[in-house]
């Protein structure tokens, strides 16, 4: 099936894509790939030597270029009319001849990572608003932080800022736990914040943010100051009897800062001293509601201390967010009557997604009833986004109650839990057999009658 995305919106997206090293790629439509001019325009920006200046590591480089020249090597079913690439070609067996390093040291190393802003249209010179990072993508938490990556909720908020640029534009920002800075540069460089402050209370994070000012031409300059800032500590009376040399601060912004249930109460204590300091202070927060009862309890404390006036602004986890289901690893086992897989399902947009909608769209996927649809073993991935579980596709109802665990018959309905005596009332019964022997046993087990 075709895509509804023109051509070149298509291309522009599987490069942006690339760049920003997301996993899975959305690849061009197979009628677009097997295109001469598509396939030059995608060397000529990925693959050509030279054509990225910060280029993605090795190992992902070759994963993308072997699979998009399988791809177009699929799509071509008429070889007179249509060819690969040979520059394609020639990048591949380029990047097939360099020694990789190993699995476990790749996923130590730093990549270049590059944002583009799609909300922005281009700069005087003609350039794509673009901020390139350098980050830790593969480690989740690393020397007790986990700011050595960009997370969801920052693209998110970078995002909402683009679209209401009032928000940042002539004034001073402080952003909370920056990371790698990826919103205090976009304020610094694209939204017209007079000055930025970076601060987080991790010294790894803030000594690496003077290389993210490099990269991104700010290097030296006054608009945007690291700052190590731990909260719950107070900002005045400390090394300086006016906090921030005394500056004003107008807006506080903060991405993915609420995840972590010990860190709420030190949190909201350095926004209500901030409040403090600079009255009429706007503050503006986004988190990836991976946990509704985490997010609850950041708004509980919030309130606790006084801030009833909450808005919120855009929900993240949107329930019509659409999501996409992608199998593998497929087995038909006819033995058991049913179809085995294992199911990817991404929803960047969304906390989770329920087993009840799986079922329903896996039913769809392969023309079964729900009521033949099993789904167990699911497991979200840190920082959300895509979740990864089993599901069995039974051939009949009869064949999934013949073979499916009790337990999980029950959850969707098909069967009845089997009400047990308590574990205290099973232990009673059995100890006042261990004295009894044949058929007074089955009198024993009873409890005596009150005279």
């Amino acid at each position: 099936m075709g895509s509804s995305v023109a051509p070149a919106d298509q291309l522009t997206r599987f490069c942006r894509q690339y760049l920003q090293l997301e996993r899975p790629l959305r690849y061009p439509d197979d009628t677009l790939l097997r295109d001469d001019k598509a396939q030059a325009f995608l060397y000529e920006r990925l693959f050509k030597p030279g054509a990225v200046s910060h280029p993605p590591p090795i190992r992902y480089q070759l994963k993308v270029l072997k699979e998009l020249v399988s791809r177009i090597e699929n799509c071509i079913d008429d070889w007179e009319a249509f060819g690969i690439s040979e520059n394609l070609v020639t990048a591949l067996a380029d990047l097939l001849s360099v020694p990789l390093p190993s699995e476990l040291i790749a996923a130590q190393q730093k990549s270049y990572v590059t944002y583009h802003q799609s909300l922005l249209g281009p700069d005087p010179s003609g350039e794509d608003p673009r901020i390139t990072l350098l980050e830790s993508r593969f480690l989740l938490s690393a020397a007790g932080t986990t700011g050595l990556r960009t997370w969801e909720a920052s693209l998110h908020l970078g995002q909402y800022l683009c679209a209401n640029p009032a928000i940042t534009r002539g004034r001073r920002v402080l952003e909370l736990g920056a990371g790698t800075g990826y919103l205090s540069i976009l304020c610094a460089k694209y939204l017209g914040a007079e000055h930025v402050v970076a601060s987080d209370g991790s010294d790894d994070v803030i000594s690496n943010l003077p290389d993210s000012l490099f990269l991104n031409g700010l290097q030296g300059s006054d608009m945007v100051l690291p700052m190590d800032l731990k909260w719950g500590h107070a900002l005045v009376g400390t090394e300086e009897r006016d906090w921030n040399g005394g500056r004003k601060i107008d807006v506080v912004i903060g991405a993915d800062v609420t995840y972590d249930l010990d860190l709420h109460p030190a949190l909201v204590g350095t926004l209500d001293e901030l409040s403090n300091l600079f009255p009429g202070v706007d503050i503006v927060m986004a988190a990836t509601e991976r946990n509704q009862k985490t997010f609850e309890s950041f708004l509980d404390t919030c309130q606790r201390v006084g801030y009833e006036d909450i808005i919120t602004v855009a929900k993240m986890a949107d329930v019509d967010t659409p999501v996409t289901l992608r199998t593998r690893k497929f087995i038909r086992n006819p033995l058991l009557g049913r179809k085995q897989m294992v199911v990817d399902i991404l929803h960047p947009g969304r906390a989770n997604i329920s087993k009840e909608e799986l079922r329903e769209k896996l039913s769809g996927m392969y023309k079964a009833g729900k009521e033949q649809v099993s789904v167990f073993g699911l497991r979200t991935q840190f920082g959300g986004g895509k979740t990864t579980g089993f599901a069995l596709v039974y051939d009949s109802p009869e064949a999934m109650k013949k073979f499916e665990p009790h337990y999980r018959l029950v959850r969707v309905g098909l069967a009845s839990k089997i009400e047990k005596p308590s574990r205290q009332q099973r232990k009673q019964r059995k100890n006042r057999q261990k004295t009894l022997r044949g058929t007074a046993k089955v009198k024993g087990a009873k409890p005596k009658k009150e005279k």
